[in-house]
């Protein structure tokens, strides 16, 4: 191995580059899932707990108690979510801020279904907003 790497020393720093650019790439990748896992988590539970049908059940469906003493109120709620959407932006900016910008790892970091993803749990948090 050593006379190999003093005859050949380029073969093993391609190999070391190609090893850091492979880390890098999945660390891209696995970052940038976790993201849009977490806003799709969001937006699931943005459907299931706000919507529109859940406020129109016969009243034998509905809950006994309507007092709920752990809540703070839907606008609260969902000041509390548009706090988190912020966060998740901030995250990913902080992260892979600069990483999408360069070619070789532009399609690693998701960039245009992370925008796309945001946008939407954005406009779902408003119009759930403007209807309470």
């Amino acid at each position: 191995m050593e006379y190999f790497s003093n005859t050949q020393p380029n073969s093993f720093a391609t190999a070391h580059q190609t090893s850091l650019t492979l880390k890098t790439k999945l660390y891209l990748m696995s970052k940038s899932t976790q993201v849009l896992r977490d806003i799709q988590n969001l937006q699931l539970y943005l459907s299931k707990k706000f919507r529109p049908a859940r406020w129109l059940d016969s009243i034998f469906e509905q809950p006994a108690s309507t007092l709920d003493f752990n809540s703070f109120g839907r606008l609260g709620e969902l000041d509390l979510l548009a706090n988190y959407v912020r966060l998740i932006d901030q995250n990913y900016s902080r992260q892979l801020g600069v990483m999408w910008t360069l070619v070789e790892f532009h399609q690693y970091c998701q960039f245009q279904p992370f925008v796309k993803s945001l946008k939407s749990v954005k406009a779902m948090l408003t119009r759930i907003a403007e209807s309470s």
